[in-house]
């Protein structure tokens, strides 16, 4: 999809993007109106949307551009980090440096934490080129720390290293969605220790699961094979 770039330095622009993403977060995507964006953003044209945005497809990627970017460019700054302590091939570094920006989200404004749950719906959706585009500036280190966490996976089978990898993307996206609901609801319940103890779990399961061997299928899992 070609990126239509709009100029979220105007206040109209930067607010419809926001009521929209607030709104996608809470309800859906497909179940907000352009109407009801506009209404709650406080605009009267009920077109101003679309002036702004010109279609649903280049709101949503107007919302992950404004997003990824800084996420982007925080974990630019862990994998230099990590290249001059001389820890790129270790996976324990490079899950962190996969999971701590999402992770932060919790821990700044709880507006700022919508986004993880426009992530998680389109994860569910499949529509992961609009979610994650190749060749772009936004979703380059994304690639980068996948690549290298492919890369310490060795000699493990091309088909089951990309399951693995596609596993501890679902788990960090929808446990972090997840989170973020929850801190929204009920943010005395959440403090900074609970999102760190989060995530260090978060780490380790995903850890484990990128590293651990793969056992034999037990009796039970052979009797659904039969």
């Amino acid at each position: 999809m070609l990126f239509v770039s709009t100029d979220l330095t105007n206040p109209t622009a930067l607010r419809l993007l926001t009521t929209a993403e607030r709104l996608f977060a809470e309800e859906s995507i497909d179940g907000v109106s352009n109407r009801r964006i506009s209404a709650e953003a406080g605009q009267r044209n009920n077109s101003a949307l679309q002036y702004h945005f010109e279609n649903r497809d280049t709101l949503l990627e107007a919302i992950l551009e404004y997003r990824q970017s800084p996420i982007n460019q925080r974990r630019l700054g862990l994998l230099a980090d990590l290249q001059r302590r001389g820890l790129q091939g270790d996976v324990r570094a490079l899950v962190e440096a996969m999971v701590l920006p999402y992770v932060e989200l919790l821990s700044g404004p709880p507006a700022a934490s919508y986004y993880m749950s426009l992530v998680s719906q389109l994860y569910s959706q499949q529509r992961l080129q609009l979610l994650f585009p190749a060749g772009r500036e936004r979703t380059r280190s994304l690639f980068q720390v996948t690549a290298l966490v492919r890369r310490v996976l060795g000699a493990m089978p091309n088909e089951e290293a990309q399951q693995r990898l596609e596993l501890l993307g679902m788990t960090l996206n929808h446990s972090v969605a997840r989170w973020a609901h929850e801190r929204r609801a009920q943010p005395e319940a959440w403090p900074p220790a609970r999102v760190q103890r989060q995530a260090g779990i978060l780490v380790a399961f995903m850890v484990g699961g990128l590293q651990e061997p793969r056992e034999p299928a037990g009796n039970w899992l052979l009797a659904l094979e039969n």
